[in-house]
């Protein structure tokens, strides 16, 4: 067994440096596991653009999973005159598994023996092909296809197609496969792609095609791709007398080493193994001094206040060492560990009201404590975080919390600064040191993950001055000072005495894994990786045409449209944007100028004067230095002086070296900008500034201006400024992949006035049928900016309870309480009834 993990983690180190990790897509359909309300239902109405009266092909990529339920609707296509086709599947039959039903009679049926290998968890290819000239049908399951012939088939040219839950007139049924689908393909007879859903990037409850942006729509979705951006818990165990915790995270377990069993969690198969102690027992101390050698499938138990480490063989449950008390209190609450070469090495800590800076190193073959010399220092703390990039060999030490002379009481203070320690030449220095901590108390859980493409790394902050806190995950980049925060959160318990977590990367699943422990209760959650931002999960309408063609067209409409204003002198009045449900043929969406564009909601999107997406071409220092200058001069006009500048962007730099660095990076920048239409970066008395011409857009700025026109829109709901201002203001926060103290006060004036005009707009309208749609469109516009809005959610569910969609309704309010649960420490205190009480 030990021969074996040896192998296993050097195969992992082999691999580990040119790992590439996937995006998760799909949508996974709640089946039998979930009532039958809440169980999803994919529908697809083919506009009568598509000729398929010769013939069509139905394609999708299918997995199957085990124990949920067995039964169930994979799709029916729903034809003319009451005709229909349904593959239907029941997973753990003997014999047979899929079924292909025409009416009242079977097609084809397969089973799991016909398909080679393929089973559960295992994507197949399927296709259903109808050609009515032939008047045949053919069924394809990865290499296993029949065809038969059907006369009827005829009636099959303009279809509806719905996977999973059916809740069409006179064809309802809740059983659903326990399935998840993608790429979702329509062709004509000729094979001719004319629809392909990826099931990937989307809106709450629709999904654009890749080729048309034709929408089909989704109720209770579970999206994979979401699983990027929101954690799952994924373990929650209670155990008495825990002396400490550690992970083996090539493997995916969890070690909760008791005073008298060791208890191991599989995270994969949710499954714990107790193995009680044969022999010796654990050093009983405080300051969880444990830690996994994987090439030797063994826990080590150090103490600081002895030489000798107790050594345990998780095969046989033997302790090397008797165990018993530490003979003090720690020395090093709250420090960080690692194994370095087959020598152990502690840095920091906290203990006897000291903060503590040195480099502990314990040979594992000669475990006398040593202090490792080292180049460079680093400011006394505990609550720091440290992890290895595995690419360049070296390890790095972020934040923390102490005091620049070690005293707990000379000025201690929280720490966003980065080092970098070479083990190799024993030398520490200084990568950058941030200014975040002057608006937020924030430490690091004890763990650094290497980014997927090496440019920093992920760690899981924490307000440590509160019991009740929130872990949320992190970028820190190497390369500048910034610290970019995700969206979603975990809920974590902290008293530094009695609470520990920890982040690593578990690369077999592609996830990252965030453990927490307090007292005797341990949880892990679990988000894959890599993270994403829910801006990077929006999907945007798609348009037929390429950007090139989509500008000229672009260009040749609005001048047309310019020489109709000057010729009638009037409005145009242009039905309102395609969002959240309101009536197809009611709608006509808003489509944003591209080709010399700046968009910061949502996130932060540059395209050139040809409509080139430029974004990649801001480096991290470019991109600071642009939105510091833009958002300065938007909105006071007057800009940002180059000490302000230099205080953000180069904090460590001296003056002559940040005076030279701003002046080669505003080069840069000018050079970029004029790509976009000759934007200009001015310098006016030691000021920085850039101000946009009229034919440069820019979202923030427009959305301002929409704004101050709400009075009016109040008197003319089908008015084009409304359509605009609903689309902008529903595309979320300014810039939420930048969070630095800066920004904030522009993050929260916007936020405050689109949320007043958006209130302002729903007081006036009235509570009738037609403007249900309008209503709880306002009222998602206005969660996006404020999660919490009580009101908000009222009016959203409310208005979606009384257009007949409860189940979306209720999902939306299960959303909500999932927010402020994490956010406020309990439940929400409105049930969904009573929520609903003021106007149904």
């Amino acid at each position: 067994m030990k021969i074996f993990y040896t192998v296993l983690l050097i195969i992992f180190i082999f691999f580990s440096s040119s790992a590439q990790f996937t995006t998760k897509t799909g949508l996974y359909f709640s089946s039998h596991e979930t009532v039958q309300d809440y169980r999803t239902s994919l529908k697809i109405s083919p506009d009568k653009r598509l000729d398929l009266e010769k013939g069509m092909t139905l394609s999708f990529d299918i997995s199957f999973r085990p124990g949920d339920g067995d039964y169930g609707y994979v799709v029916r296509i729903i034809g003319d005159e009451g005709v229909h086709l349904d593959l239907v599947t029941h997973t753990t039959s003997y014999s047979t598994n899929f079924w292909l039903v025409n009416q009242d009679s079977t097609l084809f049926s397969l089973g799991w023996k016909d398909l080679k290998d393929i089973h559960y968890d295992q994507w197949v290819g399927v296709k259903i092909n109808i050609d009515p000239l032939r008047e045949e049908v053919s069924l394809t399951f990865h290499d296993w296809e029949q065809k038969k012939k059907l006369p009827q088939i005829k009636g099959i040219s303009h279809p509806t197609i719905v996977f999973g839950a059916q809740r069409e007139p006179n064809l309802v049924s809740t059983d659903v496969a326990p399935m998840t689908l993608r790429h979702i393909r329509i062709a004509d007879h000729a094979g001719k792609i004319l629809r392909h859903w990826e099931l990937s990037k989307h809106v709450e409850n629709l999904v654009y095609d890749e080729i048309s942006g034709a929408a089909a729509e989704v109720l209770n979705p579970v999206w994979k791709i979401d699983d990027h951006v929101k954690w799952q818990q994924v373990g929650h165990l209670n155990k008495k007398n825990i002396v400490g915790v550690c992970t083996d995270d090539l493997n995916n377990r969890v070690f909760i080493i008791g005073r008298d069993t060791l208890s191991i969690y599989e995270i994969n198969s949710k499954q714990t193994v107790s193995i009680p102690y044969q022999q010796g027992k654990p050093y009983n101390c405080r300051s969880n001094t444990f830690i996994y050698d994987p090439l030797n499938d063994h826990i080590i138990n150090y103490n600081f206040d002895t030489d000798a480490h107790n050594v345990l063989d998780i095969q046989t449950g033997v302790w090397s060492l008797p165990g018993g008390n530490c003979n003090q209190l720690p020395a090093y609450w709250h420090h960080n560990k690692a194994i370095m070469d087959n020598t152990l090495v502690t840095f920091g800590g906290y203990g006897y009201y000291t903060y503590k800076n040195i480099l502990l190193q314990s040979s594992l073959t000669d475990p006398r404590w040593q202090k490792m010399e080292a180049k460079g220092l680093i400011e006394p703390r505990y609550l720091s975080a440290w992890g290895e990039d595995t690419k360049e060999g070296n390890w790095y030490i972020f934040g923390g919390y102490g005091s620049k002379s070690g005293s707990q009481q000379i000025s201690p203070r929280h720490y966003l600064d980065l080092h970098r320690f070479d083990p190799k030449s024993r030398t520490l220095e200084k990568v950058w040191n941030t200014t975040i901590e002057k608006r937020k108390s924030k430490v690091p859980a004890s763990s650094l993950v290497p980014s997927e493409n090496h440019d920093g790394f992920y760690a899981l902050l924490f307000d440590n001055s509160q019991y009740h806190t929130h872990l949320q995950l992190a970028k820190i980049r190497k390369d500048i000072s910034e610290v970019n925060f995700y969206q979603d959160s975990i809920p974590y318990t902290f008293l530094d005495t009695d609470s520990w977590s920890t982040l690593y990367l578990n690369e077999s699943s592609q996830e990252l894994i965030a453990l927490t422990h307090h007292g005797d209760e341990i949880k892990l959650f679990s988000q894959a990786f890599p993270p994403m931002l829910p801006a990077d999960i929006h999907q945007d309408i798609v348009s037929p045409f390429h950007w090139k063609e989509r500008a000229l067209w672009l260009t040749g409409i609005l001048a047309l449209f310019i020489i109709l204003a000057l010729v009638f002198k009037r409005k145009s009045k242009i039905p309102l944007p395609l969002h959240e449900g309101l009536p197809v043929s009611e709608v006509k969406a808003v489509v944003p100028p591209r080709s010399g564009g700046f968009y910061f909601l949502g996130g932060f999107l540059v395209f050139d004067s040809t409509g080139k997406d430029i974004t990649s071409e801001f480096t991290p220092t470019l991109k600071l230095l642009f939105l510091l200058i833009y958002f300065y001069s938007a909105r006071s006009g007057k800009g940002i002086n180059s000490t302000q500048l230099t205080e953000y962007v180069w904090p460590e730099k001296t003056d002559n070296s940040a005076r030279n660095n701003r002046n080669v990076n505003i080069r840069k920048l000018r050079l970029l900008l004029e790509k976009t239409g000759n934007v200009e970066v001015k310098n006016d008395n030691t000021y920085w500034k850039i101000v946009l011409p009229d034919n440069v857009f820019s979202d923030y700025e427009h959305l301002y201006g929409l704004a101050d026109q709400v009075k009016s829109f109040k008197d003319n709901l089908n008015d084009q400024g409304l359509a605009e201002f609903l689309h902008y203001a529903g595309q979320g926060e300014l810039c939420p992949s930048v969070q630095t103290e800066w920004i904030d006060k522009y993050k929260v004036d916007l936020s405050n006035r689109i949320i007043d005009e958006l209130s302002v707009l729903l007081e006036a309208i009235p509570w009738e049928k037609a403007n249900y749609p309008l209503m709880a469109q306002i009222a998602s516009s206005i969660l996006k900016h404020d999660v919490l809005n009580e009101e908000a959610l009222q009016i959203k569910c409310t208005a979606l309870y009384l257009m007949g969609k409860k189940g979306i309704a209720k999902h939306c309010y299960d959303k909500f309480c999932t927010e402020y649960k994490n956010s406020m420490g309990s439940d929400f205190p409105m049930k969904f009834k009573s929520l609903l009480k003021v106007y149904s």
